[in-house]
């Protein structure tokens, strides 16, 4: 009472006195009785406080608290508080809350200053407490223990709280309350106390060892909580108190922590699973306030709090009563693994439990009893669901109750769910509640529920009129807008639909707020709207008539105001929500049967123009006839139209009426647009009125000239024209039979119309106006029929010019079509350049004619009906052939020709092609210009191979301009276009254009002279991608021959890329090569292999070194090619590429081919052998085709072999070679003994002495040739053996005598061996011979070991000296004896010839002598009267012997010696034949003709012998000898006649 707090507060002042006194009065007094009577005076005070005090008390304490008032006077405080709400027990007054919570402050307090140590705690029991707690002498015991420092004593402060729990109990009101809430007006403050009080005392039961704080709160859960519903209602309570969301509380009253839910949880299943036995009423409150409030934790993020939840569920399933067999329950338990994991699944748990009961049973293919089972299993079900919606519906449920379960409800459609929840709805809308946290989140869940599955209750008048309550109230329309999806509208019926659009209109015509007009909007943008819908909306803003026109809208107005003067046809709010209707249909983007808006739409702008006041109308307006426009615009086909809005109900002249009657330009411009619509939509209600204007136009309009006037006509241009023709390009093939004809029409007639005013039209304004309109018309497109219909014009104008239209100077009219062209780009020129083209591609080739009356009548329907086809496109109205003539006509196309070529020529254009910056980004137009000009070209030149000669020099003229276009088109372009240009056409469809745009690029590669640039090295190389797609086709259906063309171009272009890039570039040919080879193995077109080849050879010249890797890919398959003889000789091209193929490789790899070589050389000469032209053998070979250039290139492959390749690789090879073919390839020795001759010639004399001995073996079998092929023809062993000699002797001259001369004793100890064959006698004197022709005199050194064998040979094969033939009876025996005489023969008559060292002595003169001269007379006459054997006599006499003998004559030099020889040959005179008599005559007449005077000592002997031939029974023998006679008259000088 001497305390400052005790001085300060009035309640304890009012005591003091008292308390004073009575302590001075008594000395002895009992302190602690003293002081109860006070506490209990106090408290009596105290409790009948108004509030306002004891809330004032409350707050002082509080403040003395937080100043740390002293341990002493808190304990008093504590035991007055307790001592009031003793008194307080049974009652509920507000004064025992607030002493409620001041207990609980200070004991919170008190806690906290309490120091327990372990030993001093863990004794402490409450029996042990409370018994202190009475055996203490009271609060002066307390006291003076706080005086001593000692602190309040714990047993103190236990006895003061089980004093309180002791006396606590729960108000009356709450037994009649089935849910407990913690927010209760009337009893919530003490269940939060309770909470509170278990909070503590559990916090700090498990902060002390002691079981004290444990045993006081089971004392308070008894105490309060006496029954087993009781607790577990409290219990329920508080772990479903906001525990879905963190146990958050935006009241500030109480906050309970998850750890308190999870105790609580865990206290529930204890007791569920101890209970000894639970009743009816147990069960009852389980499953209505349990179950429902255990869905709190379960969606809890805790995973604590649903574990614990989880155990509540375990303990419930276990209960054995028949109504505690929950579906609910078992399912929750079973899927306790899944709930652990993620609480949200338990929405799906709910939606798989109950989903089944939206689905009718279906007892097909059950038996009875499993139907009823099921039947039954679903009526548990539908128990189980209606018992939790029942639940939902009670109206004491707390609101976090209610949000968790309509959470855990979230997936479950159901029908009775939401009609429950309709009043709770209602009343939220009209309550406080929805303004909190959870009643926010209560209404979001209860608004959620309305979903397209649902909107069957909607059909209640109740629930549509909650839900559009909902849609009004501020705080839910975003929830319900959002609610209203397209899906959900869809499924609501015709009555509902049109309530809720009703509605959204209102909202949004009264919304104030951006969000909801947003919100309104976006709902109204996503529904799905009809026109039955806007339509009814519309008919209360259009009630009256329809009127038609503006002079009936305007009469029903009159009659209709009733004198009313504001002339207004819609009030303020009338005109606000028409125009947030019409705002949704303009920028809605779909409405069913839009269409059918129109008439009514119409209507509206009728009642617009009847308002007085325009200005206000005109955003309406615009409005009207942006939703007319929008709706036009999504009708794809007129038919869409179809009985919903005739064409006569388009009332254009209203549109129109819009534009005169508004001054608004915004107004004038959306009618115009509307127009343009209007003329697609109905061009034969339309345009029939545009073009009447555009004729008004051209005769009147354009040959004014202001400023004023071409304004109009530019804005006429820039709307309407537009429309006309989109309304020909779009859908031209749904618009009505008749309709498109008219279109086109139309549109020709459009630039008809300007083409026929251009004389009149001012100059200075023809230019831009021509501009305006092809500018408005999408030049790119209509550019080339402006062109040709000012060109007809100009043509059909009389004109200077003859048939093929040749003039001094560009005409005004093509230079004004120039300059119109100038006025785009470069490349929508070359469109426009293009496009006429075409158009003359498709012309006819001239002018049909009609000959008589009778023609017309004989003409067949379908002629007719071809005609009327005809004349319904593009180009029927564009050209009307009946106005020219046949020579206009030529004249037009040739104008149209030359206007490409002036125009590709213009100054103009070449500066605007010289930026390069429009073709370089669109280089397609050129390429399209360049495609037209070839496929033009072709065309031209067909028809001129067929046309009549009174018009052959038209088209000759025609064909030359326009190749004029083409070199002009391809010399404008710059490099990188031309090879973009060419590079788009090879991917062209026509194959012709494709082969002629590589001809282009071809004879432009051909032609270049000056390096390429950086940038086009760059594009030549990507072309190779393209080259290669087109030269490597493979598949069989693009074998035919215009693909092959082209791949042989396509390669023929490679190659000619490699020869200009492949030295810069050589890593990206490389790949090409293996392209090509690819293609070598794979073509079966011989063109195309010939061009592959010819590819081949290139790479290979201009990699070099870098196609070493490739030699073992290519080599093979260039073999396989030439291997292939009966193709290769069947093509001639093929046969040359291959060749010169094989020339490159070897011209550039000679080092690298040695394992080719052999094969290389093989082909080679067997190609040759096919090939040899007389040059290079006498030999007739069967050539098909020869040609001179194939030749040439043989004999490089030969040579270079030969002189590339060395000795060491290539000798060994030519051995094989020849082994390999003298068995079947026989005439492929003559090549190869060329190539051998040839490698001879190059071969230095290290070479050719280091490989003798390989060469003389390799002459050695080529020489025994004949020999082991005597049974051949005599002639194509002579032509062999020729080569393999004049190569022999080709070596030999390369030789010295010494190294020469065993390899001739070599040859003729092979030759005349016994063993050795006859045949080689006839190789070596053929062989010597060769060598006499060469050697001359060198080879008499040699010859001297040939004399007595060749006088052998000479006996041998003489007739009449051997009975037996010398080749005996082989086949040709004769003919092989009558070679070898010859070659014996003339190799002596060499011999002789070049003696000039003494070779013939008198004793080879001896020795030689008789068989020569007796060969004279060795001839035997064929019995079958064959004149060969008297030719080969004759020749062999005149061209071998008789020189021989003669020869021999001279060399001996000694008379003496020519009178035995002139007397042997005299003696053949008297022979029996006259052939030999003859042969005779001839040698003496070849002695005389030698020997000249010197024979006139040989002439006394001869006389006789001629004097008796002059009588020879001979005709040609007498008169033979009469020729000698006058030929020794000759030579001597005189007459010889006395002598006969």
């Amino acid at each position: 009472m001497n305390s400052d707090f005790g001085r300060d507060n009035p309640l304890l002042k009012a005591h003091a006195p008292e308390w004073t006194n009575e302590v001075k009065k008594n000395k002895r007094v009992d302190h602690n009785q003293v002081n109860s009577t006070l506490i209990t005076a106090i408290a009596k005070t105290l409790i009948t406080l108004p509030l306002q005090k004891v809330d004032s008390i409350r707050t002082k304490l509080l403040v003395s608290m937080e100043t740390l008032l002293d341990e002493t006077l808190q304990y008093i405080i504590l035991s007055v508080v307790s001592e009031c709400l003793v008194f307080l027990s049974r009652d509920n007054s507000a004064n025992k809350i607030l002493f409620l919570t001041m207990f609980m402050d200070l004991v919170k307090n008190m806690l906290l200053q309490q120091d327990l140590p372990l030993d001093r705690s863990t004794t402490l029991t409450l029996s042990g407490c409370l018994k202190l707690f009475d055996q203490s002498c009271g609060l002066s015991d307390t006291i003076q223990s706080l005086s001593r420092g000692q602190g309040i004593p714990m047993f103190a402060l236990i006895g003061q709280i089980h004093r309180l729990v002791s006396s606590l109990t729960l108000p009356v009101s709450m037994a009649d309350k089935f849910w407990w809430n913690l927010k209760d007006n009337l009893y919530g403050k003490e269940l939060q106390f309770l909470v509170e009080m278990c909070d503590l005392l559990l916090a700090w039961s498990q902060m002390s060892t002691s079981t004290v704080f444990k045993e006081l709160f089971v004392v308070l859960l008894q105490q309060c909580f006496p029954t087993f519903v009781g607790l577990m209602k409290f219990l329920s309570m508080v772990w479903s108190h906001w525990s879905h969301s963190d146990s958050t509380n935006d009241s500030g009253d109480l906050q309970i922590y998850p750890t308190l839910q999870l105790k609580f949880l865990k206290i529930a299943t204890l007791k569920i699973d101890s209970a000894n036995s639970i009743g009816e009423d147990d069960c009852r409150i389980i499953s209505d306030y349990v179950i429902p409030s255990l869905m709190c934790p379960i969606l809890s993020p805790h995973s604590e709090l649903r574990c614990a939840a989880l155990e509540v569920f375990k303990a419930i399933s276990m209960i054995s009563q028949p109504s505690m067999k929950s579906s609910l329950v078992k399912k929750i338990v079973s899927n306790r693994h899944e709930l652990l994991n993620d609480g949200s699944h338990i929405k799906h748990i709910m939606n798989v439990l109950y989903s089944k009961l939206a689905v009718p049973l279906d007892t097909t293919g059950m038996t009875p009893k499993k139907a009823k089972k099921r039947a039954a299993k679903l009526a548990q079900l539908n128990s189980e669901l209606y018992g939790i919606v029942g639940t939902l519906g009670h109206a004491q449920m707390p609101v976090c109750v209610q949000s968790s379960l309509l959470s855990v409800l979230q997936l479950v459609q159901n029908e009775k769910l939401v009609m429950t929840l309709v009043s709770q709805l209602d009343k939220l809308l009209t309550s406080e509640t929805c303004l909190t946290a959870e009643g926010k989140i209560l209404l979001e869940l209860i608004i959620t529920k309305f979903t397209p599955l649902v909107v069957v209750c909607l059909e209640n008048k109740d629930v549509l009129s909650c839900f559009t309550k909902a849609m009004i109230v501020k705080h839910t329309q975003v929830l319900v807008l959002e609610q209203v999806t397209k899906e959900f509208f869809s499924a609501l019926s015709d009555n509902v639909k049109h309530q809720i659009l009703s509605l959204l209109f209102d909202i949004l015509s009264e919304a104030k707020v951006p969000e909801i007009a947003t919100a309104v909007n976006k709902t109204l943008k996503h529904i799905a709207l009809s026109a039955e819908l806007i339509q009814n909306e519309l008919a209360l803003f259009n009630k009256q008539q329809d009127a038609k026109t503006v002079r009936q809208a305007k009469r029903t107005r009159s009659s209709a105001r009733f004198g009313s003067q504001s002339g207004s046809v819609f009030n303020e709010q009338e005109l606000r929500k028409l125009t947030r209707i019409l705002e949704t249909i303009e920028n809605k983007k779909k409405i069913k049967e839009s269409h059918r808006l129109l008439p009514c739409l119409f209507s509206l702008i009728s009642k617009c123009l009847e308002d007085d006041n325009q200005e206000r109308m005109e955003y309406l307006k615009q409005l009207l006839m942006s939703c007319i426009l929008n709706i036009c615009n999504r009708l794809e086909r007129l038919e869409n139209l179809g009985d919903g809005m005739p064409e006569k109900e388009f009332n254009v002249e209203m549109i129109v009426q819009c534009v005169r009657s508004s001054d608004n330009p915004q107004t004038q411009h959306q009618a115009l647009l509307l127009l343009t619509v209007a003329a697609k939509l109905f061009p034969d209600h339309v345009l029939h009125h545009i073009m009447s204007v555009f004729t008004f136009m051209g005769d009147n309009m354009m040959r004014q000239d202001d400023m004023y006037t071409f304004q109009i006509m530019s804005k006429t241009i820039e709307t309407v024209i537009p429309a006309l023709l989109a309304a020909r390009d779009s859908d031209r093939d749904n618009l009505p039979e008749g309709s498109q004809d008219k279109l086109n029409a139309i549109v020709i007639g459009i630039l008809r119309v300007f083409s026929d005013a251009y004389p009149h039209i001012p100059t200075h304004r023809r230019l831009p106006l021509f501009t305006k309109l092809l500018t408005t018309v999408d030049s790119k497109k209509y550019m080339w029929m402006m062109v040709v219909v000012l060109i007809q014009k100009h043509v059909t104008r009389p004109q200077p010019d003859d048939d093929t239209g040749v003039k001094t100077s560009i005409p005004a009219d093509i230079e004004f079509c120039m300059s119109i062209c100038h006025q785009i780009g470069t490349s929508d020129q070359a469109k426009c350049m293009k496009q006429i083209l075409v158009y003359m591609a498709q012309l006819p080739n001239d002018k049909p004619e009609i000959s008589s009356r009778a023609k017309k009548q004989r003409t067949t329907r379908r002629t007719t009906k071809s005609a009327q086809e005809a004349n319904t496109n593009d180009e029927g109205p564009l050209l009307n052939l009946s106005v020219f003539t046949a020579k206009q006509f030529r004249h037009f196309k040739f104008s149209l020709i030359s206007f490409l070529g002036f125009h590709l020529s213009s100054q103009t254009f070449i500066e605007q092609v010289s930026d390069q910056e429009d073709m370089l980004n669109d280089p397609v137009q050129f390429q399209e210009l360049l495609e037209a000009v070839l496929k033009y070209i072709n065309r031209v030149a067909k028809i001129m191979a067929k046309t009549a000669e009174n018009t052959a020099k038209f088209w000759k003229a025609l064909l030359h301009k326009s190749y004029e276009v083409l070199d002009k088109v391809t010399s404008l372009l710059p490099g990188n276009a031309f090879i973009s240009v060419v590079s788009g056409l090879m991917s062209n469809d026509v194959h012709t254009v494709r082969r002629k745009a590589l001809d282009l690029f071809n004879a432009k590669l051909q032609h270049q002279r000056e390096p390429f640039s950086t940038t086009e090295e760059i594009r030549l190389i990507e072309m190779i991608d393209k080259l290669e797609t087109v030269a490597m086709v493979t598949k069989s259906d693009q074998e035919s021959d215009e693909y092959a063309v082209n791949r042989q171009t396509a390669l023929l272009s490679l190659k000619l890329l490699c020869k200009q890039l492949g030295e810069l570039h050589p890593h990206r040919f490389r790949s090409l090569l293996s392209n090509v080879v690819n293609l070598l193995r794979t073509s079966t077109s011989n063109p195309v292999t010939a061009s592959a080849l010819l590819c081949l050879a290139e790479l290979v010249t201009t990699l070099h070194a870098h196609t070493i890797s490739h030699l073992s890919t290519f080599m093979p398959t260039l073999l396989t090619i030439l291997q292939n003889k009966k193709k290769l000789l069947s093509n001639d091209i093929l046969l040359l590429s291959a060749v010169t193929t094989v020339h490159k490789v070897v011209e550039s790899l000679p080092a690298f081919i040695s394992p080719y070589l052999h094969d290389i050389i093989v082909q080679v000469v067997i190609l040759s052998t096919s090939c040899l032209d007389d040059t290079d053998s006498k030999v007739k070979v069967k050539v098909v085709n020869q040609k001179s250039q194939l030749v040439l290139r043989l004999k490089a492959v030969r040579h270079l072999i030969a002189k590339l390749t060395p000795p060491r690789v290539l000798i060994p090879i030519l051995i094989d070679c020849y082994q390999q073919l003298q068995e079947n390839q026989k005439l492929c020795i003559v090549p190869l003994m060329l190539i051998t001759q040839d490698h001879i010639a190059n071969m230095s004399s290290d070479d050719l002495k280091y490989h003798n001995s390989s060469l003389v073996h390799l002459f050695m079998e080529a020489l025994e040739y004949r020999s082991s092929h005597a049974n051949e023809s005599l002639s194509s062993i002579v032509d062999i053996e020729d080569h393999v000699i004049n190569t022999v002797v080709s070596m030999v001259l390369k030789l010295s005598e010494q190294v020469f001369r065993p390899i001739f004793f070599k040859f003729y100890d092979w030759a005349s061996r016994s063993s050795a064959h006859k045949e080689r006698m006839i190789t070596f004197y053929r062989l010597a011979n060769c060598l006499a022709q060469k050697l001359k005199s060198l080879f008499t050194l040699f010859a001297g070991h040939l004399v007595k064998n060749a006088a052998h040979i000479l006996d041998a094969n003489n007739a009449t000296k051997s009975e037996v033939p010398f080749f005996g009876d082989t086949v040709n025996y004769i003919e092989k004896s009558d070679l070898l005489l010859d070659s014996t023969i003339d190799c002596l008559l060499h011999c002789f010839l070049h003696d000039s060292d003494g070779f013939l002595t008198k004793e080879r003169f001896n020795e030689l002598m008789p068989p020569l001269v007796d060969q004279l007379e060795n001839y035997q006459p064929s019995e079958d009267g064959d004149r060969s054997v008297d030719e080969v006599f004759e020749k062999r006499t005149t061209n071998l012997l008789v020189p021989c003998i003669c020869q021999m004559a001279v060399a001996i030099g000694d008379d003496s010696q020519w009178k035995p020889l002139n007397y042997q040959v005299l003696l053949k005179t008297k022979h029996a034949s006259a052939k030999v008599r003859f042969a005779a005559l001839t040698v003496v007449e070849a002695f005389n003709k030698t020997l000249g005077e010197d024979y006139m000592s040989l002439l006394p002997e001869t006389i006789p012998f001629l004097a008796e031939l002059l009588e020879d029974e001979s005709f040609e023998v007498e008169q033979q000898c009469q020729e000698v006679i006058h030929q020794m008259e000759k030579v001597l000088g005189h007459p010889l006649n006395k002598y006969f």
